[in-house]
């Protein structure tokens, strides 16, 4: 490391020997980008792997280190093994009740902590602090060390004792003696420490495994096993629809059955594929037609039936065909395709049979198919969507939107049926626009309210005909600034509002003028008009002709039907009408 910084930073490494005397050149800055670009492209060693059998099978608890790297904890998590960790570079008090069974300190930092120990100053300064840690260890537990040279160190201070009475270790190889600081401090007779210089740490932690009798790594002579033992204390993880992970219902099978059996057990891979060859094609096809699914090839669907008619299908490739058939369905519709659309929605019904969302989107699809479909088929789409949004309600009886399009297929059917039938209709979409409003209110709810009691009102003449417009007035009423703009809601409240007062003339003429004025600008066609019939109401009779004749002139509206509900507005528009014929 001395060297690559002086290479890197070879203006201030002028003189520099050591690796603390170097470090100290650099700035906080510098020596975070230098740490980490020395240990991107590390590795986990063979020690490291020999050492995480010895911390599996309970023989080491405690691994103190002056790394920065996570090599150490990436190779315990290969062994499933998750110690607690302490940073005491930032942790300023040790306390061993607080401590895990198994942990892992890093001394001097780690490599994404805050602070990163590494001159001969910021050592000595937090030494004091790992005492606790040390006294601990050295009175509790049979210490090792190993890849530690000792040299010029303040950890070793820590390490210093009178005696060690679970006994020290001391690892070296023939070709790195330890220091005279180590021989005179730590190696000295009667202190039960020792001296081992005939192997290296990979040497080392082979043998004492290799003598302990214990297992090898699993990471590298039974990686199946260990994926299939980490895999088990997974939760059932599923997808947004409910499927399993790939990881479940794919890999977890192949290793188990062929995996496992092959490279750790031996198991001849041949005669085990012949065995297992249905199954293995079976999984193949279900791999095959998810790939599908996932790049919206609606040849899924096609495959997913293959796999059902395999007989070794589960409940899962029943469910997965269904899902496979809702999703072309809903990107039919999303596309305009609407007779795809419910082709699938069709063959995917016995699949969600009680899921709302699902007869929803299918009633609304059935409804826009009706839109475009002939006379004959109409009604039929209508019938079945009315079934879905019945269906839809009851599992979902808080969606405002289910009511509300369960209305609208009345509000579709009044328009095929007979002229008799209209009231029936309309106190049918009444009811469920009612509920919607009820749940949600809106603006469009509201209008549609208004404008059913408003068309039951033109249809019945009996006594309640007079409730139907003023509850029609009242609905629309909540809303008179904002709707005035649209023309369907201002054309409805105009209408709403002269029938009111031809019905009950009592109603202050001046409230309905107000309203019927403020849109004349945004349509005047509608506006002059409705401003006649008004003015006729209200005796301004000059006002009232000057307009009707000029929405004659123009072609603009008139509504016969409002004039004919009042003999004063029939008569004098008759009038109106006589004498603009003759002057024209």
């Amino acid at each position: 490391m001395v060297e690559i910084m002086k290479k890197d930073y070879k203006d201030k490494m002028v003189g520099m020997e050591s690796y603390n005397d170097c470090m100290a050149q650099l700035s906080d800055i510098e020596t975070k980008q230098f740490i980490l670009k020395c240990l991107e492209n590390g590795k986990v060693n063979q020690s490291y792997l020999w050492l995480t059998s010895l911390v599996k099978d309970g023989y080491v608890d405690k691994i103190l280190t002056a790394n920065f790297d996570d090599l150490l904890i990436k190779a315990l998590a290969y062994e499933n093994i998750f110690p607690g960790i302490y940073d005491m570079a930032v942790l300023r008090e040790y306390n061993p009740k607080k401590t895990s069974e198994r942990a892992v300190f890093y001394l001097h930092g780690q490599k994404d902590g805050y602070y990163l120990l590494n001159t001969l100053e910021e050592v000595s300064k937090h030494t004091p602090n790992l005492s606790p840690l040390f006294d601990d260890i050295l009175s509790n537990y049979t210490l090792i060390v190993i890849g530690y040279s000792g040299k010029n160190d303040k950890l070793l201070d820590c390490l210093q004792n009178d005696t060690y009475p679970h006994g020290l270790y001391w690892i070296a190889s023939k070709d790195d003696p330890p220091s005279e600081e180590v021989s005179t401090k730590i190696l000295q007779p009667g202190k039960n420490s020792f001296f081992m210089n005939k192997c290296n740490a990979d040497e080392f932690f082979d043998n004492v495994n290799r003598f302990l009798g214990l297992s090898s790594p699993r990471i590298l002579y039974s990686p199946f096993s260990l994926i299939d033992e980490i895999t088990k204390q997974f939760a059932n993880a599923t997808t947004s629809d409910g499927q399993e992970l790939w990881m479940t219902e794919f890999v977890k099978p192949l290793m188990e059955e062929y995996c496992i059996p092959v490279f750790e057990g031996g198991i001849d891979p041949i005669k085990l594929f012949e065995e297992k060859k249905s199954e293995f094609e079976y999984l193949r096809k279900r791999l095959d037609a998810l790939n599908k699914l996932a790049i919206k090839d609606e040849a899924a669907i096609e495959l997913f039936k293959e796999v059902m008619e395999m007989g070794n299908s589960s409940d899962q490739d029943t469910k997965r065909y269904g899902v496979a058939l809702y999703h072309f369905a809903v990107i039919s519709s999303l596309n305009m395709e609407m007779e795809k659309a419910c082709d699938y929605y069709e063959k995917a019904e016995a699949y969600f049979q009680h899921d709302a969302k699902f007869n929803y989107n299918f009633g609304n699809v059935l409804v826009a198919q009706s839109r475009i479909a002939d006379q004959a088929k109409k009604e039929n789409q209508l019938l079945h969507a009315e079934k879905k949004y019945v269906i839809a309600a009851k599992f979902e009886p808080t969606n405002s939107k289910i009511w509300a399009n369960w209305g609208d297929v009345y509000m579709e059917l009044k328009e095929i049926k007979p002229k008799s039938e209209s009231c029936k209709y309309f106190k049918f979409a009444i009811k469920k626009f009612e509920r919607a409003n009820e749940i949600l209110e809106s603006v469009v709810i509201t209008f549609k309210l208004a404008y059913c009691y408003l068309r039951l009102a033109c249809f019945e003449r009996d006594t309640r005909r007079l409730e139907y417009i003023k509850k029609s007035v009242s609905y629309i009423s909540k809303y008179d600034e904002g709707i005035i703009v649209e023309h369907k809601y201002y054309s409805t409240f105009c209408y709403a509002l002269l029938l009111q007062k031809i019905i009950s003339p009592d109603v202050d003429s001046k409230v309905v003028s107000e309203i019927i004025s403020k849109g004349v600008e945004i349509k005047r066609d509608e506006g002059l008009f409705f401003m006649s019939c008004i003015n006729l109401l209200e005796g301004d009779i000059e006002t009232a002709r000057m307009q009707y004749s000029e929405c004659k002139e123009k072609g603009y509206f008139i509504d016969y039907y409002i004039i004919n509900e009042s003999e004063a507005l029939k008569n004098f528009f008759a009038e109106q009408d006589k004498t603009f014929n003759n002057n024209f």
